[in-house]
């Protein structure tokens, strides 16, 4: 019984065999080219179309907000494609462009606009880099694509240790090591691609499963994601916008929010390190 139950994980397309098999055929037949002296840091940001969402003006708020961050960031070397059966209000940025999502809007479509985004993403030729899945709801600290860029490993990075937030209080909670901010917030992790070759990473990258399996995915295709030395973005909670909060406030997020609160000069301090002071 046990023998015929793994010989049937062998025809799922999905399965934790099927992908270590594919892993290790990427691993034997791709040979990795060391990363180029100026790697590209690709922002993809899903967002929630205006007739599934009952908070529109607050989807749009939350938007701008991460993007600003994205603006902040110290170097400004970054692109940032956001996807969206309605083009949203967007910066006055060439760097930041609308990917329409042409796809139904039935049921929930999160999933299929990531993969528009990736596809997209493999459209692009002769360059090389990391491509940052980014939820339309958090910050990042101005320092990453710097830290990204500077370091460059040709492997990819994951996000240990950042902050949750509820704006309304104002309050800040730090998240991670243990459990890792990555396991928590879905904005957390930088994933390697590399088209100047023949072969596309697009099939890899759309591998990357759940934000909580994604360093484990990537390492089955060869790829070691190296942790950001320091808190590097924001979960916000409690907003209104997001389909699982409309369905609820968590009492375990907020036993979290009042219970491990930073003080006010230590919280102040963070908020203006993130330029949300």
């Amino acid at each position: 019984m046990t023998d015929a139950i793994r010989l049937s994980e062998l025809f799922k397309p999905n399965s934790p065999i099927q992908r270590r098999i594919k892993g290790a055929v990427f691993r034997a037949t791709t040979r990795l080219a060391p990363p180029s002296n100026s790697p590209e840091v690709i922002f993809t940001i899903p967002l929630v179309g205006r007739e599934k969402t009952e908070t529109w003006p607050t989807v749009q708020r939350l938007l701008t907000q991460t993007l600003d961050s994205l603006i902040r960031q110290t170097d400004p070397a970054w692109t940032a494609m956001v996807c969206c059966q309605d083009r949203p209000d967007l910066p006055d940025d060439p760097r930041i462009t609308h990917l329409p999502y042409k796809g139904s809007s039935r049921g929930s479509d999160r999933t299929k606009k990531i993969a528009t985004l990736f596809d997209e993403i493999g459209h692009r030729r002769g360059s090389d880099g990391y491509v940052f899945h980014l939820d339309a709801d958090d910050i990042l600290h101005p320092e990453l694509v710097e830290y990204i860029r500077t370091d460059n490993n040709g492997q990819g990075y994951v996000i240990e240790t950042g902050y949750m937030y509820e704006e309304a209080l104002p309050t800040v909670v730090p998240l991670g090591p243990e459990p890792p901010f990555w396991k928590i917030c879905g904005s957390s992790n930088a994933l390697r691609f590399d088209h100047r070759g023949r072969k596309t990473f697009t099939e890899v990258i759309r591998r990357r499963g759940s934000h909580t399996e994604t360093p484990a995915r990537m390492a089955d295709y060869g790829f070691t994601l190296a942790p950001i030395p320091f808190p590097a973005a924001f979960y916000l909670v409690n907003h209104g916008a997001s389909i699982s909060e409309q369905r609820g406030r968590k009492p375990s997020r907020d036993r979290i929010l009042e219970s491990e609160a930073l003080p006010d000069q230590e919280r102040d301090r963070i908020l203006k390190d993130f330029g949300l002071a």
